[in-house]
């Protein structure tokens, strides 16, 4: 694992809480699998899963999984904005690792090459009563 991400912004977009951050919102959940490098092909098998509603949704946050990787890690929440303010409920991409690889031997940091393949989907409150 990587040494967790220090960000200036609080968790969920400057809220305490996914309710107060998402209102909106019944559930999130977040299927991915990640990549070690530009050559790695996704496998499918080794996916995880991760919401809300099951609760092991962590605070909008993903580790990286790179043990070299300074402050790694794949910002949940601000997609889950990105898809709320365009109004969309699903989503596949891919997210790269926002954090620095500091090797032993290097004496400058390079970007992490760690990445993510995901699908998001989105429960709107709303559309659960209509159900």
């Amino acid at each position: 694992m990587s040494v967790p991400r220090f960000r200036t912004a609080a968790f969920y977009n400057g809220f305490g809480s996914f309710k107060a951050a998402f209102p909106s919102l019944f559930d999130a959940q977040i299927e991915w699998e990640e990549l070690r490098g530009p050559d790695d092909q996704p496998r499918k098998r080794s996916r995880r899963k991760m919401g809300y509603r099951r609760g092991n949704f962590n605070r909008g946050l993903i580790p990286c999984g790179n043990e070299m990787c300074w402050e790694g890690g794949y910002q949940i929440d601000r997609l889950i904005e990105e898809l709320l303010r365009l109004d969309e409920t699903d989503r596949s991409g891919t997210l790269y690792c926002s954090g620095r690889e500091l090797g032993e031997d290097s004496h400058r940091a390079t970007r992490c090459s760690h990445r993510i393949q995901y699908r998001i989907t989105l429960s709107k409150r709303h559309d659960r009563r209509a159900a």
